[in-house]
């Protein structure tokens, strides 16, 4: 879904503004992040939705970087899982203050929007979640030589 340029604008905006939770972008290379992260919207979502719904919800897009290699870290827990949904929250709350002036209303319609998907995720996003962890725990598993047979 992104180019190069783009994932690496992305990673510059995502420190320029301290987004929480932006060390995990640290571990990855560009080209990594490029396949690892693809807007706003679950895997099984078509790339031409996901892509509509970053064009229609821009300001949840850098929070949505960062949430997308979290998931991919995704260790399981349901502990994780609310915080990573949780930082979703805060960091479009915080792309949001940045891109809008307190007296301009798209800043609290872009708050109220980041918070939504943040909140689907949490009430639909647990199977997804967990499908991140387990297909991690599968592949770390075959590295390492072990089976489940």
């Amino acid at each position: 879904m992104y180019t190069l340029d783009q994932v690496r604008a992305m990673r510059r905006e995502v420190n320029r503004l301290g987004l929480a939770g932006r060390d995990v972008l640290d571990k990855y290379r560009d080209a990594e992040l490029r396949k690892l992260c693809n807007g706003i919207g679950p895997d099984f979502f078509p790339e031409w939705a996901r892509e509509l719904v970053t064009d229609l919800r821009p300001e949840a897009e850098l929070p949505a970087f960062i949430h997308d290699v979290e998931w991919y870290e995704a260790d399981g827990t349901r502990e994780h899982f609310t915080a990573t949904n949780d930082r979703f929250a805060a960091n479009g709350e915080i792309v949001a203050k940045a891109r809008y002036r307190w007296y301009d209303p798209r800043r609290y319609l872009a708050i109220r929007r980041a918070a939504r998907l943040a909140r689907y995720c949490q009430a639909f996003g647990w199977s997804q979640y967990r499908e991140c962890a387990e297909e991690k725990d599968l592949f770390s598993s075959h590295k390492r030589g072990v089976t489940n047979l």
